[in-house]
């Protein structure tokens, strides 16, 4: 056992918290991506869903549920990116955001922790899931008083679903905690979306060479 888990699990949990680094390096790379990894990742996101669903397949932290919520995140976010970029920039952004919509989400319950007694490792480890920001900070400019108002909307949202959820006002506690991750990722999404690349980007030219971009 390892922090409370098996080492499986602990393994698990460092290749998803250092998975970010993978994703910062594919959308900074300058190699092509053929048109047919469209395909290929929706079709693979979907085959690893099937099975998921049928093997309710986990490992450490990371429940079935989990894995599913994730994965259709993921590729949601991947389609809404799309619209504006390359392939490869948009499934490396959607991976990035979906990422650090873990923390996003749980901002309410990571501060009320905080508050309320000495810091542990455990928060240096929720901590890791910021990995993205200053990323994004460094690579997209975004409009301070849109995003700011997206930001805090979404956290209020969180914050509402929170205390439904631990005032068991509704007893599918796991399904507001769904409706959490969605409505907190939508709003990352938009932040995202609409922020500028300060590094240029032709979307258009994207387009018209879609067959070789994606």
């Amino acid at each position: 056992m390892i922090g409370g888990q098996t080492v499986s699990g602990f393994i698990a949990q460092v290749v998803i918290l250092g998975q970010p680094l993978l994703w910062m390096s594919i959308y900074d790379s300058d190699f092509k991506i053929p048109s047919v990894t469209r395909f290929v990742f929706y079709f693979t996101g979907f085959a690893f869903l099937y099975w998921i669903f049928v093997t309710q397949f986990s490992i450490g932290f990371y429940t079935s549920n989990l894995f599913i919520q994730y994965a259709l995140m993921t590729m949601a976010s991947t389609a809404v990116f799309n619209k504006k970029y390359y392939f490869k920039e948009a499934v490396s952004l959607a991976f990035l955001v979906t990422f650090l919509n873990s923390f996003y989400w749980e901002l309410p319950l990571h501060l009320a922790e905080l508050l309320s007694g000495p810091p542990h490792v455990g928060m240096l480890v929720q901590a890791c899931r910021l990995i993205p920001l200053p990323w994004l900070l460094n690579h997209y400019e975004f409009d301070k008083k849109r995003s700011k108002k997206l930001i805090a909307v979404g956290l209020f949202i969180s914050y509402l679903l929170h205390i439904i959820s631990y005032m068991n006002l509704f007893t599918l506690r796991i399904s507001i905690h769904v409706l959490n991750r969605v409505f907190s990722l939508g709003f990352l999404v938009a932040t995202v979306y609409l922020a500028k690349p300060k590094k240029y980007m032709s979307v258009k030219e994207g387009r018209l060479n879609g067959k070789i971009q994606g």
